[in-house]
């Protein structure tokens, strides 16, 4: 999953010249929270109640995190 997304990431800002990129998860999401901050992303903060599981219909706190192209450039990832 990881090299897949940081093809992903890749792409995005040396292909489509997008800046920033933003990603949501769960809180509860222990594993995607993780390869989330091991891609890089910065921890932005959390929304009470702001995602709706599409499985189960629960309402869930979401965790929100940012990655810049020009800390992905000196992360050297």
């Amino acid at each position: 999953m990881t090299e897949a997304a940081k093809k992903a990431i890749e792409f995005a800002f040396n292909s489509l010249g997008l800046t920033r990129i933003n990603v949501y998860a769960a809180t509860e999401n222990i594993a995607s929270n993780a390869t989330i901050k091991k891609l890089g992303f910065v921890f932005e903060g959390m929304q009470r109640k702001a995602m709706r599981s599409k499985a189960t219909g629960i309402i869930h706190d979401k965790n929100s995190y940012g990655l810049l192209k020009e800390d992905w450039e000196k992360s050297g990832k």
